[in-house]
């Protein structure tokens, strides 16, 4: 009885090392892409579709809110910040919003697009 109980919660915690570690890894990956891009754009193609498979998000609009977020680093016009306003003082987002529930800023798609055109970062064929 004991060896199965240890054996489950070695499971788990090995699972949350190793999602923690990819997600990590992956991320500067994907960082990675963003400024440096390939210069066979066939390559280039390929890895943004793997990319947007793997974020479950297309990359194009990642690599907008990354933009975004380093133009305005973390100020007002930075919805993508870590920081939330609270009494007129920044305070850091909780860290467990901010990393498992980060899927609900989908409800910011609309500014992310506008916000993206704005400072050109949509290219003319994005714009529609």
């Amino acid at each position: 009885m004991y060896t199965t109980r240890a054996h489950f919660f070695s499971a788990i915690l090995f699972t949350i090392g190793a999602s923690i570690f990819l997600s990590f890894s992956l991320h500067i990956s994907f960082h990675y892409h963003v400024h440096h891009k390939p210069k066979v754009k066939v390559f280039e193609s390929i890895l943004d579709l793997l990319i947007s498979i793997l974020l479950g998000l297309p990359f194009h609009s990642y690599q907008i809110q990354h933009f975004i977020h380093h133009k305005y680093d973390n100020g007002p016009e930075d919805f993508t910040s870590t920081y939330r306003v609270v009494d007129g003082k920044l305070k850091a987002k909780s860290l467990l919003i901010y990393t498992i529930f980060w899927f609900l800023n989908i409800a910011k798609a609309k500014q992310l697009n506008d916000q993206g055109r704005k400072d050109g970062f949509l290219n003319k064929s994005v714009q529609g």
